[in-house]
Parts: structure tokens; sequence; C-alpha cells
């Protein structure tokens, strides 16, 4: 009977103990997250019903066990132009994640995405033309405030220009209004400007009074000192007509040498004036004001 008991008390302990470690291993089990990011850009609505742009949005999550592996989503992100190239451990696309692997941790894996070559892209871009628009002020203590020509300012009714400012200036004699710097009151009428003989000629009419004013163009040399070569290429440029507005491509060798700016860029109003070997000093001051800053171009 002791014998019998003794076996008894034995195989209760043994249960017992496997019931501890299973418990143990229980507690001790951990929960983790793997997310899939879409890794791509689109239109998203916010919880304002305004729609905004998502940036790298959540595409499907998983739960998973410590120790175990993660299934990838039953569904592939797609893009436009694009196949779905498989999931990875970076934004950058580097390594692939290796669904082999056992999760230790909280995951965030991002889809990556190969040009589809047998697609055609058909992202029609059509490039928003800027031009001249009036600055309406009614807060100012006068008429119209100008503050300068073709954005060089203004010194007691002196503006200085380089020629190639000046040709742009004669090319719209008649009506050279939009190459001035200027805001007006609204209820400033009849404003006209004009250019001739280094003047330039501007009325208006205000509480039904004519007013008008003259400003003289000087013209200023903006010669390039430090070398001789690069003045040869910049006097090239002067007689360039740059539209208005556009995207002045200036700068040094990285600009000249890009001989396929107007290919790779043929979306967009471009003109490239780059010179090798100038420097910022070359361009600050100098060749800025002598051939850029004359075109209004983009940002500026």
């Amino acid at each position: 009977m002791k014998r019998k008991y003794l076996l008894s008390l034995l195989t209760l302990l043994t249960l017992s103990g496997q019931n501890l470690t299973v418990n143990a291993l229980e507690e001790n089990s951990n929960t983790y997250t793997v997310r899939f990011m879409d890794n791509k850009e689109q239109l998203a609505v916010v919880a304002s019903g305004f729609e905004a742009k998502g940036v790298n949005l959540l595409f499907a999550s998983s739960e998973v066990q410590e120790n175990e592996k993660v299934l990838p989503p039953d569904v592939d992100p797609t893009m436009q132009g694009y196949v779905f190239a498989g999931w990875y451990n970076e934004k950058s696309c580097k390594t692939l994640y290796n669904f082999d692997s056992k999760v230790t941790s909280n995951l965030t894996l991002y889809a990556g995405y190969e040009r589809d070559s047998g697609a055609i892209i058909e992202d029609e871009y059509n490039e928003v033309k800027l031009t001249f628009s009036e600055i309406i002020n009614d807060e100012l203590d006068t008429p119209i405030s100008l503050s300068g020509v073709l954005n060089s300012s203004i010194a007691d009714d002196i503006v200085y220009l380089s020629s190639h400012a000046i040709a742009k200036l004669a090319s719209n004699a008649e009506d050279c209004l939009k190459y001035l710097n200027y805001e007006r009151k609204s209820d400033v009428t009849n404003l006209t400007a004009t250019y001739a003989n280094k003047k330039i000629s501007l009325s208006y009419t205000y509480n039904a009074e004519n007013i008008a004013k003259e400003l003289t163009i000087v013209e200023k040399s903006y010669t390039v000192t430090s070398s001789a070569t690069y003045e040869s290429k910049a006097k090239k440029f002067d007689a360039y007509n740059i539209e208005d507005y556009s995207i002045i491509l200036a700068g040094s060798s990285s600009m000249e040498y890009w001989t396929s700016s107007a290919k790779d860029l043929k979306e967009l109003t471009t003109t490239n004036i780059g010179i090798g070997g100038t420097k910022v000093a070359d361009w600050d001051g100098l060749l800025n004001e002598r051939l850029v800053y004359p075109n209004n171009p983009r940002g500026y």
C-alpha cells in the first residue's frame, strides 16, 4: 500500500511540474505586431474630411506569437506603372524580409516596387504658366509703392540695369508695366508704363488726379573679372531671350555640361546658362543681377 501511495504521489508531482512548466511558458509568451506599409504616396482623407497627401500608409498588420513566422498579406499592394517586388526591411528597399525567420519583436515591413516595362505610364504633366500679376494693397500710404525694375532697386529715381535687362525693356517698350516691381491701391486707374531713350514713363489716375513719374535707366556692367573665359560665355547669354517666370539652370559645370537638360526637363520651360568653373562669388551680386533676376525666375 505504501508503494501505491508513493507512486501516486510521484505521478501527481510530475503532472504538477508539467503544468507549472506549461503555465510558465504561457506567462512568458509574447505577441508581436507586424506592420506592412504600402511605401508610396497617395491621396488620403483625414478625419476632418479634407484630402491630404498620404505617404507610406499602413497596408495591413498581423499579430504573431513570439518565435512564430509571419505570413505576408493575402493581397499585394499596387502602384500605377509598377509591379510589386516584395516586402523589405527598410523603406529604401535594400533587403528583402525573410518570411522563414521567426518573429522576436515588433516589425515594420515596406512594400517594394519595380517599374513595369510593359506598362505605358501616361502621367501627363501640364506646366503651370506663371504670368505677371499686380499686388493690390489698400494699406499703402501712397497710391503706388514702386520698389524696383526687373528686380533691381530704385534710388533717387535711377535704376541700374544690365544690357540683358535693358533689352527686355526695349522689347516691351510700349507696355513695360509687367517689368516694374510695385504695389498699388485698388482705386488707382489708368496705370501705364512705357520705355524710351533710357527712360520709363509711369502714369496713373488717383482721386481724379492724373499723376506722372519718370525713372532713369543706367546701364551697368557686370563683367566677370575672375576669368576671361567665364566672361566670354556670359556674353553669349546676354543675347538670350529668356522667357519670363521660367526655370533658369544657373551654376558651374554641373549645369553647363548638362547638355540634355532641355530634353530631360521637357515638360518644363527651362533655360540653361551654366558656366563651368564659376563659383558662388561669380553669381552672387554679379551674374545673377546680369542674367537671372531680370527674367523673374520661378521662386525668386
